[in-house]
């Protein structure tokens, strides 16, 4: 998000990278482990209803078992992260990693055929429907779902043969633009030759492959956002690319409502770097414009067919409302006590939110109790993509073999917060600040944790935000290997320069 030069960040970033930046990397770290076994205790009860407070104290207590242990096997673990590393970086290019990438999705594609269910065939039918000339939504509900996917898919399905043919294109489009605004964030970053190692992840990473050749809102989320990250990077300096982040930030809205307040997380990031009030008032502004000129079509659109002000979508308060009510468990069921959705739309979204908000004040217990079992589930066991990739067909692999592919896909996403807890142990240990950019790629993966607090929750709502964890695990082995004597981290590693 928003950067400013070492001067003036000598305060904020200083302060922020020191204690308190350390903690949050340990603390989420700790949270995915817990949240991995809490994820498994979940599924293995059929969700049936929320965590309970034991079963939540005992993830806990085996989450921060694991964030100790990584203290003493930070050597080992950082010796191979940093060794995988130096491979990477000095016997390939971006240009090789998103060859290797989009061969494993095409291969992943043909041995997977993977059809479109639930959300994603709702906007594979909705792009059609638009293409068709017929509108959107429908009569019952025209601003229930939000648009931004429907739009992003109408290309596809316009110039393409077949839907299969459309969505493997968008999915290779997708990680294209994911691995290029990736490989540019990194190198805005100051990571030089190892800006190619996030590339190398996203590439072989299970759960993105199996992605592939479905209409999941995620995959075009995470192509946006590092690149709303890298040019919200200079907006202090250079207004047009603030503005030019917000409208990317926009874009997101019309995909996934809940990031309206993303302009507010990069408010808090400029005022902590040490920014002027001035000067962090006309990011935020510009923000607000860029992100104006997307929405705003949209929600005069609303105000014409609805007769009332919607910003993007109606479903707030029915989803509200789904997840804070005495069935609620934590993650998706169909319906609360009352059917709200089978009210009238703009009713739905006012009676949920009433309902939701009468309950949440009702039972301040059980809603503290749903959101912490929410949290633990958030960062769960990253296997989102094999429900996506078998959600329509789920006979078709047998339960031991999807139960395999499900614990597989987990272990990369273990290693890579180990090697996160271990580098962060490392810097800590020796006195060593941690890279400033770390507040900037895990600013929005504590959003959406906040988010989904309240919200429905799992650990599909982090894969936006999944490879910006990368770059966070990229970040911390460069400033080990950055490092030497007892001196702080040098300013390349530890603090962001200012813009040309």
């Amino acid at each position: 998000m928003a950067v400013v030069g070492p001067a003036q960040t000598r305060a904020g970033a200083a302060w922020l990278a020191g204690g308190p930046l350390a903690a949050l990397v340990l603390f989420l770290g700790a949270l995915v482990f817990a949240g991995v076994v809490a994820s498994a205790i979940f599924q293995a009860s059929g969700q049936s209803g929320p965590l309970s407070w034991p079963t939540m104290a005992a993830c806990a207590a085996f989450g921060v078992a694991c964030m100790l242990l990584a203290l003493p096997l930070r050597r080992p673990v950082l010796s191979a992260a940093t060794a995988a590393t130096e491979f990477a970086a000095a016997h390939s290019g971006l240009a090789t990693a998103v060859a290797v990438g989009l061969a494993l999705r095409l291969a992943c594609v043909a041995v997977v055929q993977p059809q479109p269910a639930s959300d994603g065939a709702t906007y594979v039918g909705l792009a059609q429907q638009l293409l068709a000339g017929g509108g959107y939504g429908s009569a019952s509900y025209r601003a229930y779902w939000p648009p931004g996917m429907a739009f992003a898919l109408a290309p596809f399905l316009l110039t393409l043969s077949s839907i299969p043919v459309a969505l493997t294109a968008f999915g290779l489009a997708a990680f294209a633009g994911t691995a290029s605004g990736l490989h540019a964030l990194s190198r805005r970053l100051q990571l030089g030759r190892w800006a190619v190692v996030p590339v190398w992840l996203l590439a072989l990473w299970p759960t993105h492959i199996l992605f592939t050749g479905l209409p999941e809102k995620e995959l075009l989320l995470m192509a946006l956002l590092p690149w709303a990250l890298l040019l919200g990077l200079d907006g202090l300096h250079r207004p047009w690319r603030a503005a030019g982040a917000g409208v990317l930030i926009g874009i997101m809205v019309l995909v996934q409502p809940s990031l309206q307040l993303l302009p507010l997380a990069v408010l808090m990031v400029a005022l902590v770097a040490g920014a002027g009030l001035l000067q962090s008032a006309r990011l935020f502004g510009l923000l607000l414009v860029g992100a104006a000129v997307v929405v705003a079509p949209w929600t005069l659109r609303n105000l014409q067919v609805l007769d009332a002000p919607v910003l993007v979508t109606t479903n707030g308060g029915s989803n509200l409302y789904r997840v804070n009510n005495e069935w609620a468990t934590g993650a998706f069921i169909p319906r609360g006590p009352v059917d709200v959705e089978a009210l009238g739309e703009m009713e739905s979204n006012r009676e949920g939110k009433k309902l939701a908000v009468a309950w949440i004040r009702g039972n301040p217990g059980d809603f503290v109790q749903l959101t912490a079992g929410r949290i633990l589930l958030f960062p769960g066991d990253n296997s989102g993509g094999v429900g996506a990739a078998f959600r329509a067909d789920p006979d078709r692999l047998p339960r031991q073999a999807y139960l395999a592919l499900k614990g597989g896909t987990a272990l990369p996403w273990l290693a890579l917060w180990a090697t996160l807890l271990a580098a962060t142990w490392q810097l800590r240990r020796s006195r060593h600040a941690l890279p400033w950019g770390l507040a900037v790629v895990l600013l929005p993966y504590g959003y959406l944790s906040c988010i989904h607090a309240v919200f429905e929750s799992g650990s599909k709502y982090h894969l936006p935000v999944m490879p910006l964890v990368f770059v966070a695990a990229v970040l911390l082995l460069h400033a080990c290997t950055a490092v030497s004597g007892p001196a702080s981290v040098p300013a390349s590693a530890s603090a962001p320069r200012k813009s040309a």
